[in-house]
């Protein structure tokens, strides 16, 4: 769908080029306002719902935590290689990305759809 609005776009814009001077030209300046609009609300709606995948996948992974003891062995995976990493410094990481994605999520939600709004 993102592909077919940018070819959408792509063409509105060519025919703005071409008709901007002409009698048309307000006509072409809402459908081109339209395309952008729809562009962003798309773009809005991607990153909300990579978001939120985030958050759901970090939220699981704070779960097994819990059921982790304080002795487990817990490792990070950085490139190909699997490091060894303190348990309750994983916590800290986990909690700590959870909160910034919640603020992530609060933040465009706050700014986004007033922006976008059709």
């Amino acid at each position: 769908m993102s592909e077919q609005l940018k070819a959408q776009f792509e063409q509105a814009l060519q025919k703005y080029k071409e008709i901007e001077s002409g009698e048309w030209f307000d006509a072409v300046q809402f459908v081109l306002s339209f395309f952008s609009k729809c562009l962003d609300r798309e773009k809005y709606i991607s990153d909300r719902q990579q978001l939120e995948s985030q958050l759901t996948e970090n939220t699981l992974v704070k779960s097994e935590f819990d059921y982790l003891d304080e002795d487990a062995k817990v490792y990070k995976l950085i490139g190909a290689c699997l490091i060894r990493q303190d348990i309750a410094e994983a916590r800290v990481n986990v909690e700590k990305r959870i909160e910034y994605i919640t603020a992530e999520i609060i933040s465009i939600t706050d700014v986004k759809p007033k922006e976008i709004e059709l």
